[in-house]
């Protein structure tokens, strides 16, 4: 089953803290971060079979963003499931002349503000990728940073007002255009926005 509001409900409560890792490598290195901490953390866990964007010895920091791909025409800002799609979405629009930057934001909160605000203003458009509804999750936090510190175009692709279904990941993820054809759509949707 795909939950699509539990992101909305965790982050409304006070003091916690919400990361969706995109595989297991982010997963392990997470679990161990977590652990040190104080409180309350919730993990959005993938999976068995989803694509590897990390090797073991990477270093992720809880409430600091991780920067996969260096771009300057827009920023793609993406979690769990999605930061797979992200990168496959750049590569799309490598082939269209336009440089994606791709930030996976695996804490949902604290938000990485400091690196909303740098995408927001070194590329001026900014596209968000969830595995969730569009409201209360990863888009919702990073609009309501760049609308307060720094506007700018923002599209997301995530879930509209339905619930989740069971099925296998590959039929949910087109089912609910949560793949990354709708991510380099909204890109090219976003690049016309900033230019106006």
């Amino acid at each position: 089953h795909m939950p699509f509001e539990d992101m909305g409900i965790m982050r409304s409560i006070p003091e916690m803290i919400v990361v969706e890792p995109a595989d297991p490598a982010a997963l392990k290195q997470i679990l161990v971060k977590c652990a040190e901490l104080y409180g309350n953390v919730y993990i959005r866990s993938m999976r068995k079979q989803v694509p590897c964007v990390y090797h073991d010895d990477l270093t992720l920091e809880i409430g600091k963003a991780n920067l996969l791909k260096q771009g300057e025409d827009l920023t793609i800002i993406a979690c769990g499931l999605m930061v797979s799609e992200a990168l496959k979405a750049a590569d799309v629009l490598k082939s269209r002349g336009v440089n994606a930057r791709v930030v996976d934001m695996f804490t949902i909160k604290p938000l990485d503000e400091e690196a909303v605000i740098k995408c927001a203003k070194e590329t001026g458009a900014i596209v968000v990728a969830e595995n969730h509804r569009s409201v209360n999750g990863l888009y919702s936090a990073v609009s309501d940073c760049a609308s307060a510190n720094c506007p700018c175009p923002i599209e997301a692709v995530g879930v509209d007002d339905i619930f989740g279904e069971v099925g296998k990941k590959d039929y949910l993820m087109e089912r609910f255009g949560l793949t990354f054809r709708e991510i380099s759509d909204k890109a090219l949707n976003v690049l016309k926005r900033k230019e106006k």
